[in-house]
């Protein structure tokens, strides 16, 4: 079996995948049967996830109303592979995730999450939008928040609304990616901003925020139409996801980054993000650079470098694929490798992490869910596990990349 599933990698076939959590519903533990809510099941569509030792923490936004708790968890069991429906538990508890009936803002209650972080500061790390969509329409319930778990003890350690000079609304935030310096409170949080096309950098040594401009910022709007299961759509979805290589001799990474409209991949040094005069001057010069192409139809939402290989892989919503490019090589369609695509269990593959040496992957059939309907009957949401061994894009005969300005 083993053999078998090494073949399937080598060809892109999606027995490379193991399915690891698959749900055709999403179910909660431990909620109240009675509150100030009516639970409506179909509009629960987790988004993020976040793999932590025995937890997987999986986020359901509150983009539609029926949403009893948006940051949860599910159990992992020794011995056990394949987890069918399981239930999900709020955290910390339901009574942070839970709304007050007319949804006044509460400092102490999460409103919408998307995709949280785990750092290896045994942290949780999560950006509440406070915003509450119905029917397309966003309501802004409340400034929106980062959020900061001590897992050991799953204690909030830090909570930072983030003020309006920084950003309106988060209508725009949906992920949110963490350079630690030290475990110390040292650490900075980097918070694309997919609406405004802006970046939003969070120093919790110092507790303050500030925002980032540039133009790589925004989608392009030649590389903006989908074709996803059949259903046709165009978004303006600009930057979306960030991921950090190894530090450099002087402690800095670099940023990869992208709008999810666009095929183009950019680059930063946190040399510049972690310096609030470098990183809000209005003129950047090059300061910010082009990475390459990864060639047509490869929108992605996110993407994560693997720090032993320094390979970073791709969640592509217009292939209903999984792809990998080897960072020590020039960034073009030739060298960006489609490590899985299946055209059923990979719809809108959502979100994407590495935890250790695995590559997990969570679809949702979004598109479906938002411009059609869901079989309910059918596994509608999926978490992927593979191992990067497995995945198979190491870095060998590898050549020092180049960036255009």
């Amino acid at each position: 079996m083993k053999l078998l599933i090494l073949v399937s990698c080598l060809f892109g076939i999606s027995s490379c995948l193991e399915e690891f959590i698959q749900w055709n519903q999403i179910e909660y533990e431990n909620i109240p049967e009675t509150g100030n809510f009516q639970f409506i099941q179909y509009n629960n569509v987790p988004q993020g996830f976040a793999p932590y030792k025995d937890k997987i923490f999986v986020a359901v936004p509150r983009r539609n109303q029926g949403i009893p708790s948006t940051l949860n968890y599910v159990k992992l069991e020794p011995g056990q592979d394949v987890y069918t429906n399981p239930k999900l538990h709020s955290y910390p508890n339901y009574e942070t995730n839970e709304l007050d009936a007319t949804n006044q803002a509460n400092p102490n209650r999460i409103v919408s999450v998307y995709r949280p972080r785990v750092d290896e500061c045994d942290r949780l790390w999560a950006v509440d939008s406070g915003v509450i969509s119905t029917s397309g329409n966003a309501s802004v319930i409340q400034r929106p928040s980062i959020w900061v778990f001590d897992l050991k003890t799953d204690q909030l350690v830090k909570r930072f609304e983030i003020p309006e000079h920084v950003v309106r609304d988060g209508r725009g935030l949906a992920s949110i990616t963490v350079d630690v310096i030290d475990c110390n409170g040292n650490s900075f949080a980097y918070i694309p901003d997919l609406l405004n096309s802006e970046m939003i950098i969070y120093n919790m040594q110092e507790d303050k925020a500030y925002r980032m401009q540039h133009n790589y910022f925004r989608m392009n709007p030649f590389e903006g139409d989908y074709d996803v299961d059949g259903l046709k759509f165009s978004w303006e979805d600009g930057i979306f996801s960030i991921t950090l290589s190894n530090r450099d001799k002087d402690g800095y990474r670099t940023a990869y980054f992208h709008p999810m409209s666009s095929f183009t991949e950019f680059a930063v040094s946190t040399k510049i993000l972690r310096n609030e005069t470098s990183a809000t001057r209005g003129y950047h010069g090059n300061d910010v650079k082009v990475v390459g192409n990864r060639g047509k139809n490869t929108q992605s939402t996110m993407h994560s470098y693997h720090a032993a290989t320094g390979v970073i892989y791709y969640a592509q919503i217009n292939k209903n694929a999984v792809s990998c490019w080897n960072s020590d090589r020039e960034l073009k369609a030739a060298n960006f490798k489609e490590v899985v695509r299946d055209d059923t269990k990979l719809i809108y593959p959502a979100d994407l992490k590495i935890y250790g040496d695995d590559l997990y992957v969570l679809s949702n059939r979004m598109i479906r869910h938002i411009y059609s309907k869901l079989d309910t009957n059918e596994v509608n949401f999926r978490i992927f596990k593979i191992s990067i061994k497995d995945a198979r894009c190491s870095a060998t005969h590898t050549r020092r990349r180049k960036y255009r300005n």
